[in-house]
């Protein structure tokens, strides 16, 4: 029986962490500028910066604050895994950001 820990996350049985973000390449822009931010163990949301606020108080006490690319990609740093971020052209012609994290978790 297959159970599902996190929607839309590519999950291993292993000791290891392997995460994929994959998003147009305008998106990845807004993260990048800090129009938007990436709401943490969601891996797929995002919210307008201007929204953060009233985002806040909806999940007071949830804990995690959306971040910029810049927060998470430090966050990844201090936790001692890797990001990559590599830019793709579909078949259909769109283009995508893959954002990979991975590496041990410690």
């Amino acid at each position: 029986m297959k159970r599902i820990i996190r929607p839309s996350t590519f999950e291993t049985n292993s000791s290891s962490t392997h995460s994929l973000i994959i998003l147009s390449k305008e998106k990845f822009k807004k993260w990048e500028d800090g129009e938007i931010l990436l709401i943490p163990y969601s891996y797929d949301k995002f919210i307008e910066k201007d929204k953060l606020e009233e985002y806040m108080k909806s999940k007071k006490g949830w804990g995690h604050t959306p971040q910029t690319f810049d927060e998470y990609s430090d966050e990844l740093y201090e936790s001692n895994l890797e990001c990559d971020v590599e830019n793709y052209t579909t078949e259909g012609g769109e283009e995508i950001v893959i954002v990979a994290e991975y590496g041990e978790n410690r």
